[in-house]
């Protein structure tokens, strides 16, 4: 299959990769590898107990969104707020004027590395007497997607012929981002000033809520929670809507998995549209290397268009493009 013939995210059971080497292991393997050659998504269901999001969970993690703006305001990093002590870990409000018209936190890995770098910062927490038992259920679903995380990189270097440990070295202390977003309804006043607010789909015309991009990193893993709107292209320019299961997470590949393979995987643009009433919340996880991993083409796939990065120096070039990070250590 080719780029320009997907028509549909494939959708694959991963609860193999979580138990012993078989062969149902290696036709996962060979499905995932499939995925990201030709496409760069996938929705993977089978997940471990703990990495599923119970009603109660995801109400527990969204509680964020509810309460007071003092104490919301607390967690505001410094493009917001100039007596905030973060640049890059913290929380953006709303922003009229961005097709991306969102509100929510990036979390890191809670303590940060010990490494002195512009990306690695101590979270701001909200306070228990302002949400008692968050931080622990953040940190526990964090937790969570690191291991699905690390069991998708295993099966991935089985199917490129490496050891599966390829490449937890470069993992070691990761920098990796855990976003809690919420999209609400647009007002008219928050598109002034900007340019093309919607997309025509299938013969109607919606409200954009991300444009078009592709993501910076190694692994996207997004929770939806059963809202639809994410698309994918294709390489004919056509956006596949990408499923919205129970249960499910949405996998696509970052630039740097594609360079980190020469270009065998695939990152994808996508997109996010309003294709429903009301607010849209997800909780993507950005699984990323440490910011002192240098990143050169896997063994057997060297090619000159893809020169080694320092990932930390890499990102903070990726990371000026997005709104909220757009005078990022200016």
């Amino acid at each position: 299959m080719s780029a320009a013939a997907f028509d549909t995210i494939p959708q694959v059971d991963i609860s193999p990769l979580f138990g012993r080497p078989s062969a149902a292991r290696d036709v996962v393997d060979r499905a995932i590898d499939r995925a990201c050659r030709e496409i760069g998504f996938l929705v993977v269901t089978g997940l471990p107990d703990e990495a599923l999001l119970s009603p109660e969970r995801r109400a527990s993690l969204l509680r964020l969104f509810s309460i007071p703006p003092d104490a919301q305001r607390r967690l505001w990093r410094r493009k917001f707020a100039p007596e905030a002590r973060t640049l890059y870990r913290g929380y953006f409000p709303l922003q009229r004027g961005v097709a991306a018209y969102k509100e929510g936190i990036d979390l890191g890995p809670d303590p940060a590395p010990a490494k002195r770098h512009p990306l690695i910062e101590e979270n701001p927490w909200p306070t228990e007497d302002d949400l008692p038992g968050w931080r622990a259920d953040v940190l526990a679903y964090r937790k969570a997607m690191e291991g699905v995380g690390t069991a998708l990189l295993q099966s991935l270097a089985r199917a490129l012929g490496l050891a599966e440990d390829h490449f937890a070295q470069a993992f070691d202390q990761g920098n990796g981002t855990l976003r809690l977003l919420h999209y609400p309804p647009r007002s008219a006043e928050s598109y002034i000033g900007l340019d093309r607010p919607y997309r025509d789909h299938q013969g109607a015309r919606y409200p954009i809520m991300t444009r078009e991009h592709s993501d910076s990193g190694c692994l996207t893993l997004l929770a939806q929670l059963d809202q639809p709107g994410l698309q994918a292209e294709n390489g004919a320019g056509q956006w596949i809507d990408v499923p919205c299961l129970p249960d499910s997470l949405a996998i696509n590949l970052g630039d740097l998995m594609e360079r980190w393979s020469a270009g065998r995987y695939r990152a994808t643009r996508h997109r996010v549209l309003a294709l429903q009433g009301g607010s849209r919340y997800s909780l993507p996880f950005f699984f990323e290397p440490a910011v002192d991993a240098v990143i050169e083409p896997l063994p057997g796939t060297g090619s000159e268009a893809y020169p080694a990065v320092v990932y930390g120096d890499y990102l903070i070039e990726k990371v000026k493009a997005f709104p909220e990070f757009s005078d990022f250590l200016a």
